[in-house]
């Protein structure tokens, strides 16, 4: 899935707006609504347009602590032996015994004791 980049985001927004207020334009000289009525959904217009940024901000702030949380996970030795034990090719040697002992697979080989 491909995220939608900067720019596009911020043509959806224009395009929106340049609509809606398009829109209000001209409801006020058809004298659908009024004057009074135009500057309330201008508001309206700018308050929601307001609220999507500061939601987009929001979920920005939330899949950065996310994908902090998913470096940590990964960073763990054990993360790291398996993702080498994934591997067709690599095989881990470790000095701990029982670090061998609780990996399962042939990848894992312990260093004898010298």
């Amino acid at each position: 899935m491909q995220f939608p980049s900067y720019g596009q985001i911020t043509a959806f927004g224009r395009h929106v707006v340049s609509f809606s207020m398009g829109g209000i334009a001209f409801l006020t000289i058809a004298h659908v609504v009024t004057a009074g009525q135009a500057g309330d959904a201008t508001n309206a217009i700018n308050q929601i347009s307001s609220g999507v940024a500061s939601i987009i901000a929001g979920v920005t702030t939330l899949v950065s602590i996310g994908s902090g949380v998913w470096a940590a996970v990964s960073a763990s030795l054990k993360s790291q032996v398996a993702a080498v034990q994934a591997s067709p090719v690599a095989q881990v040697i470790t000095s701990d015994p029982k670090l061998a002992a609780a990996v399962p697979g042939v990848k894992v080989g312990q260093v004898p004791n010298g």
